[in-house]
C-alpha cells in the first residue's frame, strides 16, 4: 500500500508498506515487461536506487514519485473501478501483488470471479470505495449516462 508523505513542486514522497513480491519477477526483472499491465506502467520513482532498496525491504526510505504518475494512476484506478461497477463486478482496490498471486494460483480464477465468487476475499484491499466521494459519484453518473451526440 502507498501513503503520501511530503509534497514537492513536481513530485511527492511516498511511504511503501512491505508487500508481497510480484509473482512475475524473475531474477528481479519483469518477465512480462513488454505486456505489463497499466498498474505497473504507472509505477515510477524519481530515484531508482531508493525504490530498489525499499522494494527489497533493505530500507524504509521515502520513495519520491513524480506527480504526473500519481494523477495518472488515480485516474486509471477511478476508470477501472467505474467500469467494474458498471458491469456489476467487485470494484475494490486490492494489494496488487497479493491479488495477482491469488489469481495465478487459484484454479479457474477468472471464470469464478466473473461468475461472482469473491476469490480475493482475504486479500488486503482499500476499505474506502473509490467511487463514494460526491465528485467521483458525479463523474460515474456522467460516464454512465447515454448521450446522443
Amino acid at each position: 500500500m502507498v501513503f503520501p508523505v511530503l509534497a514537492h513542486p513536481t513530485w511527492i514522497v511516498l511511504k511503501y508498506l512491505p508487500a508481497i513480491p510480484c509473482p512475475l519477477l524473475e531474477q528481479d526483472l519483469c518477465s512480462i515487461y513488454e505486456s505489463r499491465r497499466m498498474t505497473c506502467r504507472l509505477a515510477a520513482s524519481a530515484d531508482a536506487e531508493i525504490c530498489a532498496r525499499t522494494s527489497h525491504q533493505i530500507t524504509n526510505e521515502d520513495v519520491p514519485t513524480p506527480l504526473v504518475y500519481l494523477f495518472s494512476r488515480a485516474s486509471f484506478a477511478d476508470a477501472m473501478s467505474a467500469g467494474l461497477r458498471k458491469v456489476g463486478l467487485p470494484h475494490h482496490a486490492y494489494e496488487f501483488n497479493a491479488a495477482l498471486t491469488r489469481a495465478l494460483d487459484i484454479e479457474n480464477g477468472e471464470r469464478r470471479w466473473l461468475a461472482g465468487e469473491d476469490i480475493f476475499a482475504d486479500v488486503s484491499r482499500d476499505l474506502d470505495d473509490a467511487l463514494a466521494p460526491p465528485q467521483a459519484q458525479q463523474r460515474y453518473q456522467h460516464a454512465c449516462t447515454d448521450r446522443k451526440e
